[in-house]
């Protein structure tokens, strides 16, 4: 259980930079995407992917974000924020089942 809990405070460590680090992204638009129903625009579709589909996403996928005015970096950032974000809650639900079942 104290390895289960060291790995959990370096994934928390790990959310705490790609959502409060320095980056081109605010923390409020990491936070946003890291969030279930985050993101806005033509940003909200694409994240969406991210979370429930991100092996079906597409270079026309990244190509149609540029398209739109979104530049590269923002797109990176805001695609880690949203994998990190469902990562973060699947490992809570996973910590909670372990320590219900201790």
């Amino acid at each position: 259980m104290a390895k289960l809990r060291t790995a959990s405070a370096a994934f928390e460590a790990l959310v705490a930079r790609v959502l409060r680090g320095p980056a081109r992204t605010t923390p409020e638009q990491r936070a946003d995407a890291a969030g279930e129903g985050g993101g806005s625009g033509v940003l909200a579709p694409y994240l969406e992917k991210v979370r429930k589909h991100a092996y079906k996403i597409t270079d026309e996928d990244v190509a149609a974000l540029k398209r739109a005015g979104i530049d590269e970096e923002t797109i990176f950032e805001l695609t880690i924020a949203a994998s990190v974000g469902v990562a973060k809650r699947r490992l809570d639900v996973a910590m909670k089942a372990i320590e219900e079942a201790s």
